[in-house]
């Protein structure tokens, strides 16, 4: 049954109601959930941050499998990857995974790895589940991945975030949804869209080397609801 679950690729819940169904005809010698009937490991410890259920694998052990499989690489380039979606949906207890991956930007048709992931009731209250993994990648982005004898050098090539969370700043669809200036946008009641038609001579919004609108010298309070995340 285990291997029909597998291969078909059951849902827990639906595994759950026909292991319910075949108890109460009498099938006692069965697993009574889909966890014990996959074998479904816990590993790790989960931690309460950001208002939810929060688990660091971290960057290292993605480089290390990076660099097992693809041993002529010369340098590590990632790609970091954070966002979230909901995973239930039942009235007031809606519940959203937050995942922070990454992936090497030179490899055809890389693997994903998960760097760490967040599970909370709503949007995280603040964005301390990142701290971790910025404190990790400044360490490697200085020094290096150290794999067997040799320090391969790290890259963080491309953030992919949500980020206006991220950056604790404007939706794009708001007057001031501008990544790069201070302008202010214009509404069009025609269209119902906010664009930004002023190009001559912009003031410039100061960015940090990732392009992340942080530190608290370059708050542009129009701009920012909260300064979250920041690896100066």
């Amino acid at each position: 049954m285990q291997q029909w679950a597998l291969q078909f690729k059951c849902t827990h819940t639906s595994i759950d109601s026909l292991l319910k169904i075949l108890h109460e005809r009498g099938n006692h010698n069965l697993p009574k959930t889909a966890r014990t009937l996959l074998g479904t490991k816990t590993v790790g410890q989960l931690r309460d941050i950001s208002g939810g259920q929060y688990h660091y694998i971290g960057f290292e052990s993605a480089c290390n499998n990076l660099l097992t499989a693809n041993q002529w690489l010369e340098k590590i380039r990632l790609v970091m990857i954070i966002d979230g979606l909901p995973i239930s949906n039942s009235g007031s207890l809606s519940t959203y995974l937050w995942a922070i991956l990454c992936k090497a930007f030179d490899i055809p048709n890389p693997d994903v790895f998960p760097v760490a992931l967040c599970v909370t009731a709503a949007k995280p209250k603040d964005l301390s589940f990142l701290d971790e993994k910025l404190n990790e990648i400044k360490r490697l982005l200085i020094n290096g991945f150290k794999f067997s004898s040799q320090t391969v050098p790290v890259e963080l090539f491309q953030v992919v975030c949500a980020k206006a969370m991220c950056k604790g700043a404007k939706s794009f669809s708001g007057f001031y949804g501008c990544d790069k200036c201070e302008t202010r946008g214009t509404y069009l009641h025609r269209n119902q869209k906010i664009t930004f038609p002023e190009i001559k001579n912009p003031i410039l919004l100061p960015m940090n080397p990732l392009g992340l609108k942080l530190t608290q010298n370059t708050i542009s309070p129009p701009h920012h609801s909260l300064i979250f995340l920041t690896l100066t």
